[in-house]
């Protein structure tokens, strides 16, 4: 491996980007959390405030509109009904005192129980089909403004702000003070809500009664939020008409985030609906967040110059020990080398163990190289000794073979032999009544004989044995070295086979000298027969022959 094209690395920079990560991901991760807790605390205290702001404003344009209601207690109050309930009386009281009417009504008129709308100024009209007659003379409301609606008798936009007169347990009918819908926007003229937002008084059909912003600009917003998210357009929508208060949050077009709070409107249908930004309610934690990123930014600057210098400080030692362990890793590899530091820490700790490791690791190498050359003096010797033992082992093979073949020489002659004396004894026993005192000494010559040839078949079996076990040790002393026990093992096992042999050829020498001894009795007993015992010289004579192969034979296999 070419370790001069790897790149090197540093642990100080490599520990400083991981501290310098951390720090920078802890402090965004505070920052995000403190930020979407700040944000959650605003948002649950803007509900509470805002709502709170906002029932502020409900109540202003409940006085406002009770200043309405004022105006028209000069009439339900009158002493009219003290003298009369009938409403042509009433009519014409009503008219007669038209220059009584206040200013902020365009005019007056008195609504009947069969819904005639008779009006100050000289109007006459049926209203049984308009909500402020259902609400006050079906439902008995003492009050009601009803919705924006189209005048039939001006065609203007008007709103009836409607008073009930009771009689007898009942309303008899009631007063509608007529104002236009832009006297009626003038109640928010006082209402401001800044940059936080605006608001908004729809009607229970959805009108647009008045705002505290430009009426196009919400006309266009509702718009574009009705065709692009129309899920939150029915949020708002949902709010008109309603008698409870709801708080909720919605998206516009454009994406910007309100908080939406609307009220009910006490006597009429109307709902007070206050669009706050969210940008304005989240401000404080966007300001917490700018502050806590900056902040983070700063601690993870300071935190690594700070762990940085301690670490480039802890870790410049392990320098001095890269530079040391290099140098003993190239050129000589000098094991000698020591590191020379002194550092009461784990990088002191390392440098010591790797001082006590280089000094055992020289030592060791020391011990090794002079093994190494005790080995190679052995590796010599155990190498002439093998050579030596495989010319001993190849000449030993040969001297085998040669015995081989002179055992079967020797087996052929012994067949001879036995052959012989089977002749010898056939003879023996046709002497036998010539010969009695010979007769024992000639069954014994048979019964050595017959042992002879048992031992040697022994022998040659022996030695058959004896020419696999060569063999064997043959392929083994070719394996080498590793082998040499086997070869030892394979050479106890020759002497072991070499000592039942020279038992063998003692047991034949004995045989020989016997068969030897045999024949001189049988020339002494065949000349002592004279005539008739020439046939037993013969066979004595060949005993004799025998015994003399058999002992130059025993002699051989001895040498």
């Amino acid at each position: 491996m070419n370790t001069s094209k790897k790149k090197n690395g540093k642990l100080a920079l490599f520990i400083v980007i991981i501290v310098a990560v951390t720090s920078f991901m802890l402090s965004l991760a505070q920052s995000i959390f403190v930020t979407e807790t700040t944000k959650i605390e605003l948002r649950n205290d803007a509900k509470e405030e805002y709502t709170e702001f906002t029932k502020g404003y409900a109540m202003i344009v409940k006085n406002k509109l009770e200043e309405y209601f004022a105006s028209l207690d000069y009439y339900v109050n009158s002493d009219i009904f003290d003298e009369t309930t009938d409403s042509s009386d009433i009519v014409e009281w009503l008219r007669a005192h038209a220059d009584k009417r206040p200013k902020r009504f365009d005019y007056v008129a008195w609504v009947d129980e069969d819904a005639n709308f008779d009006s100050d100024i000289g109007s006459h009209t049926n209203v049984k089909d308009r909500d402020y007659y259902q609400a006050i003379m079906r439902n008995e409301a003492p009050t009601f403004i009803d919705n924006p609606v189209t005048s039939k008798t001006t065609g203007k936009t008007i709103v009836h702000i409607c008073k009930a007169v009771r009689k007898f347990g009942r309303n008899i009918g009631f007063f509608c003070g007529v104002v236009q819908i832009e006297n009626v926007s003038a109640i928010f003229d006082d209402v401001d809500l800044g940059d936080l937002g605006y608001a908004v008084m729809y009607g229970s059909d959805g009108f647009m009664i008045s705002t505290t912003t430009d009426d196009s600009e919400v006309a266009a917003e509702m718009e574009a939020m009705q065709s692009k998210k129309p899920e939150m357009f029915a949020k708002i929508s949902g709010t008109w008409g309603q008698k409870s208060t709801i708080v909720d949050t919605v998206v516009n077009a454009e994406g910007e985030e309100h908080l939406m709070i609307s009220l009910p409107v006490d006597h009429t249908p109307w709902t007070l609906l206050a669009m706050l930004e969210g940008n304005e309610i989240y401000e404080a934690a966007t300001n917490v967040a700018k502050k806590l990123i900056a902040t983070g930014i700063l601690l993870t600057v300071f935190t690594v110059l700070i762990v940085g210098i301690l670490v480039f400080s802890s870790i410049k030692p392990l320098g001095i020990l890269e530079k040391t362990i290099l140098g003993i890793a190239s050129g000589d590899a000098d094991l000698t080398k020591r590191i020379d530091l002194q550092s009461n820490n784990e990088i002191g700790r390392v440098v010591d163990g790797f001082n006590q490791f280089s000094e055992k690791l020289q030592t060791i190498i020391s011990t090794m190289k002079d093994s190494k050359e005790q080995l190679v003096n052995a590796g010599q010797l155990l190498q002439d000794s093998t050579d030596d033992t495989t010319s001993a082992i190849t000449q030993i093979i040969s001297n085998i073979e040669s015995m081989g073949s002179q055992v079967n020489f020797q087996t052929e002659s012994v067949h001879q032999t036995a052959g012989a004396v089977n002749q010898i004894a056939s003879n023996i026993e046709s002497l036998n009544r010539m010969i009695e005192s010979q007769s024992s000494a000639v069954t014994q010559a048979s019964a050595a004989v017959e042992e002879m040839i048992g031992n040697i078949n022994s022998v040659n079996t022996s030695v058959q044995k004896m020419g696999h076990a060569f063999e064997e040790l043959e392929q083994k002393a070719v394996v080498g070295v590793q082998k040499q026990n086997d070869v030892n093992s394979k050479i106890s096992e020759i002497e072991k086979e070499s000592q039942a042999l020279q038992e063998a050829n003692a047991v034949i020498s004995g045989i020989a000298e016997q068969t030897n001894l045999l024949a001189m009795n049988a020339a002494i007993e065949a000349a002592h027969a004279g005539e008739a015992g020439k046939g037993f010289s013969v066979v004595a004579d060949e005993i004799r022959k025998l015994s003399e192969d058999s002992g130059a034979q025993s002699q051989t296999i001895g040498n």
